[in-house]
């Protein structure tokens, strides 16, 4: 399996050095191009494409997670988003819940050796365990996670539904968002197909926003993203009835 695999090297370097930057995931890769505001750029910076990433989820976090007491990511990867939660937000209960065992184990090492206030859980997106329950107030959140599942996003959004967290945030790749007029943007979408990458989820929540059963709270790109897509794209939603932070 690819990301156990992937996932495992990144374990195995940590048990070895003891060192959270063997986390950083290997497809952040150096010496290319970037996307920025529909065109190319070239950065000086061998980890832009990671710093700006931080830079993005500092500002949701911080803005829309203040209230929730317990932080649940799913397809959670090696935990580099968690371990910036927990910066932010040390007093936070956090979750971590990927489709690997070695996922689950780097968040082992980081509750027990760097005292990160994490659990860790395999999930599967297209199989969820419908007896792990969401505690009350508790945000969920994805980072470039959904966009590995393509269509097969139902049983998962049936899930969140079932458990109504008080608020969902993704950052990923949302093919309904990019301009087709625009060749950036055209190669973007080529990609994203060929590689059949996140489809039809946000025209779904649209429609169940139609119908009263969730609430759209912010849904617009980033304009920031890799050589490949636009990686970023943020939709905040809650199931109806939930009022949270600020009227979010």
């Amino acid at each position: 399996m690819v990301w156990e695999n992937g996932w495992g090297e990144n374990l195995a370097e940590l048990k070895k050095t003891h060192s959270l930057d063997t986390l950083m995931p290997g497809y952040f890769r150096k010496d290319q191009p970037f996307r920025l505001f529909q065109k190319f750029i070239r950065t000086d910076s061998d980890r832009f494409d990671l710093e700006i990433r931080r830079l993005i989820q500092k500002k949701y976090f911080e803005y829309y997670f203040g209230d929730y007491e317990n932080i649940y990511e799913f397809g959670c990867g090696t935990g580099i988003n968690l371990i910036e939660l927990s910066r932010l937000y040390p007093e936070k209960k956090l979750h971590g819940l990927d489709l690997t065992r070695a996922s689950v184990d780097i968040l082992e090492i980081l509750n027990l050796e760097f005292g990160i206030d994490v659990t860790g859980k395999q999930w599967d997106f297209t199989n969820p365990d419908k007896e792990y329950h969401l505690e009350k107030n508790s945000a969920v959140y994805t980072v470039a996670a959904l966009e590995q599942i393509g269509k097969q996003w139902d049983r998962f959004l049936e899930y969140l539904l079932e458990e109504k967290p008080s608020l969902v945030l993704h950052l990923e790749p949302v093919e309904e968002l990019y301009d087709e007029d625009n060749l950036i943007d055209w190669l973007a979408l080529q990609f994203h197909r060929k590689r059949h990458y996140l489809e039809g989820y946000y025209t779904k929540l649209t429609e169940l926003e139609k119908r009263g059963v969730i609430e759209l709270l912010d849904v617009h790109r980033t304009y920031v993203g890799n050589l490949n897509d636009e990686s970023y794209s943020l939709i905040v939603w809650r199931p109806a009835g939930i009022c949270g932070q600020n009227g979010k």
